[in-house]
């Protein structure tokens, strides 16, 4: 008897475990899925996370992919979101359960070819943790993402870049050669009997000693 009823309460928790896992998670909102980054400025871009379901959870924001090196600020990245209380199919009442984040990006100078423009894939990621958690050892219930792509820079900016490093090169190798128009030769001395050239330091052949002429 005691057996059988270990073996009920052990089976009616199996059922409500999937029903409680369900109950339990976020989602996002996002109105674009690109971002245009320009030299040396942040650009942002904003979601919504909120909760559908009847469970309060912690939320973890991330960035992952190409994208993630360029992030700056994630704020606010982790956040608590209580339960939704509300009727079962009002779905604006669960949208406006929600937090509103921003994810800022600022581009990198340090890619090849300088300023050269790039597009980077990327994801938003927003997992949920049940019940309202400070530090991050908890492990994640359930996730979702966005996609983002990073417009890095410009043609326009790299073609400037081009054209100006064009016009500093000719600039110094034109003074280089300016200046090694200027620098006095080192003139050379002929003798006859070796029949050699010799650099000007004397008169007289350091070999044969017979005189020096010009060259």
């Amino acid at each position: 008897m005691f057996k059988n009823v270990i073996i009920t309460i052990f089976v009616s928790f199996l059922l409500i475990l999937p029903k409680i896992n369900a109950d339990v998670g976020i989602g996002i909102t996002y109105f674009q899925e690109s971002l245009t980054l320009k030299e040396f400025e942040e650009n942002c871009v904003n979601y919504k996370i909120y909760n559908p379901f009847n469970s309060n959870v912690t939320a973890k924001i991330s960035v992952a992919g190409d994208i993630e090196p360029l992030m700056t600020t994630i704020e606010p990245n982790n956040f608590f979101l209580k339960a939704y209380d509300g009727p079962l199919d009002d779905n604006n009442a669960k949208l406006s359960n929600n937090k509103q984040i921003q994810i800022c990006f600022r581009s990198k100078l340090f890619r090849w070819p300088p300023f050269y423009p790039q597009n980077l894939d990327g994801v938003i990621l927003a997992g949920a943790m049940p019940g309202k958690i400070s530090g991050s050892g908890s492990s994640t219930v359930s996730s979702v993402q966005a996609p983002l792509i990073l417009h890095v820079g410009s043609m326009k900016t790299f073609k400037i870049f081009v054209f100006t490093t064009a016009i500093l090169l000719l600039t110094i190798i034109f003074l280089l050669l300016k200046f090694l128009k200027k620098l006095p030769k080192i003139k050379k001395m002929y003798c006859k009997k070796c029949n050699k050239y010799f650099t000007k330091r004397s008169k007289f052949c350091p070999k044969c000693g017979e005189e020096l002429k010009k060259d």
